[in-house]
């Protein structure tokens, strides 16, 4: 969705979890990175539900609409 609306190729690639664990012997940032990949094995759900009952009025931003915003600033 990003790369549609910056109108750009996503550049990325992905790197095994060996070659993080051998990085972060050398790097307290890889380490620290390393330590993260348990947390997105799984996807995260959120229940907005209670946020919504307190603040009704709110108007919920989708993804789309607030890439839209920020590439046009």
């Amino acid at each position: 969705m990003a790369s549609r609306i910056f109108d750009r190729s996503p550049g990325y690639s992905v790197i095994g979890k060996w070659p993080l664990i051998i990085a972060g012997i050398f790097s307290k940032k890889v380490r620290e990175i390393r330590e993260l990949l348990p947390r997105y094995e799984q996807d995260n759900l959120f229940d907005s539900g209670k946020f919504k009952r307190h603040f009704p009025e709110f108007s919920v931003t989708t993804y789309e609409e607030g890439l839209e915003l920020i590439r046009k600033e």
